[in-house]
């Protein structure tokens, strides 16, 4: 069971945080490394009504509510909430040595719902430098490809290009209803 919790100032997560990024630094927009520290506790308080950060956990099987079994997996985020026009970006960060086990999939299944239902958005927003080939897992959890932009980020000596999609809350309860009558016997 995925379980996203609100981020706060737990010193060891944002310095595994900070760690996972610089490890990944291919695949963000950011061509800084991360500060550990204090550095990582300023960004978490700079956060505005705009950005809404979780810590994403993973509970033991035998004990899903007992916190103390609980894994510490990434974080993930929508950022650039826009209330008016209903909109928001999507950010995921995984624990590089949990990749492909399906924890990416179940945190983004649990963060657009908490984006449709809880913040009532209507349209949630990625964007993908295209030197990386995280692009696949976006299309796999439904977001559809909008286009290409330009020269967007500066990556290795050059300047790169990246993908942006969404996924619309009306093609989000589509998926919902697929998923609901798979599971009808």
């Amino acid at each position: 069971m995925i379980k996203l919790e609100k981020m706060s100032y737990k010193q060891p997560e944002l310095d595994l945080i900070a760690e996972w990024r610089n490890q990944s630094m291919i695949s963000l927009r950011s061509s800084d490394l991360t500060a550990k520290g204090e550095a990582q506790k300023r960004w978490v308080e700079s956060f505005g009504p705009s950005e809404k950060y979780y810590f994403i956990y993973e509970s033991a099987k035998s004990c899903p509510e007992d916190s103390r079994f609980y894994t510490f997996l990434g974080y993930c985020g929508l950022d650039k909430i826009d209330p008016v026009n209903k909109t928001a970006e999507m950010g995921l960060l995984i624990n590089p040595e949990q990749h492909k086990k399906g924890y990416g999939t179940k945190t983004v299944k649990e963060l657009l719902r908490m984006a449709f239902e809880s913040f009532n958005l209507e349209t949630v927003f990625v964007e993908v430098i295209h030197s990386t080939n995280n692009w696949d897992f976006w299309l796999k959890q439904g977001f559809i490809y909008e286009g290409t932009l330009r020269a967007r980020h500066f990556k290795n000596n050059r300047m790169c290009e990246s993908r942006v999609g969404s996924i619309l809350k009306s093609e989000w309860e589509k998926q919902q209803d697929k998923q609901l009558l798979s599971e009808v016997p």
